[in-house]
């Protein structure tokens, strides 16, 4: 059996985070290659430790890097095993596939254990502490709402008495929807409607995530979010509004909606994090508590200069192609 294989074996009978899952891994590469570092025990020769991960390029040189819309990696490893013992075989496959593959870099993230942060940091990568934020939905909704900001709780009385209702809205519908809004802000999708197809028919399908939308009593939508969610956490992953009715209230209370789901299923709410503190702070607003998790990076010398000259070009085309922003109000979307 190939690595990608026994790992499909392990999805089917162990639970495990959705970014992890043999099908997000498929769904996210897209016709891209992914697979999977497997640690076998010396006397067994079964496997008692894996880490999936994307096989990307850029400036034609091969990539380990985090696939669009994913947020962490995860890692396996065996119940009662030396911990330490394992994580240093897995550092020298990847190392060894870092040196064998020549790659330009190795980017991953998730909630990675001390031990084995301390076996990256030991054999030459980079960490990076990132946040997000979280929502205990233990707490009755009443004891949730209290911690939201007064600004938050403003906003979601102005959509209640706006009239504004939750709908289902099709993938098709939620994907027309973000790019005309953020075309209203100036700015382009970056993700392919191929992809985004791809990614929510598998997660609607397996019923592990939600397309909803908030809507004006004339039926515009204001407001819509993608969710998924494994046995544990529910993730917030991708939010858009519309910029014409920014102050409508919808985007706080379309929220407010995506938690109860969350607390109706008995999952934790993630905000799927962000370093942008604009951002950080409006996700602080519901009452979230900070959440670290860690980057881990390693590059090849190489790294530098095509990362500078990838951002050069990237200017020269943005400067070449603006982007017109949208002079419509508001689109009605099919749901």
């Amino acid at each position: 059996m190939s690595n990608k294989e026994i790992y499909r074996e392990l999805c089917l009978h162990t639970p495990i985070p959705v970014f992890g899952q043999y099908w997000w891994m498929e769904a996210t590469a897209l016709g891209k290659d992914w697979d999977v570092f497997i640690v076998r025990h010396p006397d067994t020769g079964q496997p008692v430790c894996m880490l999936p991960f994307h096989i990307l390029r850029r400036a034609g040189m091969r990539c380990v890097l985090m696939p669009a819309h994913t947020q962490l990696s995860w890692v396996w490893i065996a119940d009662k095993v030396d911990r330490q013992a394992v994580y240093r075989l897995l550092l020298k496959q990847i190392t060894d596939y870092f040196r064998k593959h020549h790659l330009l870099t190795f980017s991953i993230q998730g909630y990675f254990d001390p031990m084995l942060r301390e076996a990256f940091l030991a054999n030459g990568f980079t960490l990076k502490e990132r946040v997000s934020y979280r929502i205990d939905t233990t707490q009755n909704m009443d004891a949730i709402e209290q911690h939201f900001s007064t600004n938050k709780k403003r906003q979601i009385k102005k959509a209640v008495q706006g009239g504004i209702t939750m709908c289902d809205l099709s993938i098709s519908g939620f994907y027309a929807a973000h790019r005309q809004f953020l075309s209203q802000r100036g700015k382009t999708i970056d993700y392919s409607e191929g992809f985004f197809t791809a990614l929510a028919e598998q997660t609607l399908s397996r019923k592990q995530g939600r397309i909803i939308a908030a809507r004006s009593p004339g039926g515009c939508i204001l407001a819509a979010i993608f969710l998924v969610w494994d046995t544990d956490v529910c993730y917030y992953l991708l939010p858009t509004y519309n910029a014409s009715y920014a102050h409508s209230g919808a985007m706080a209370w379309l929220t407010l909606q995506s938690i109860q789901i969350a607390k109706a299923k008995g999952l934790i709410f993630d905000f799927e994090g962000s370093m942008n503190p604009g951002i950080a702070n409006s996700y602080r607003q519901f009452g979230s508590t900070p959440s670290t998790y860690y980057g881990v990076e390693k590059h090849c010398k190489l790294w530098s200069a095509v990362s500078a000259i990838h951002t050069l070009c990237t200017g020269i085309k943005s400067r070449k192609n603006p982007v017109s922003p949208c002079k419509s109000r508001f689109l009605a979307l099919p749901l």
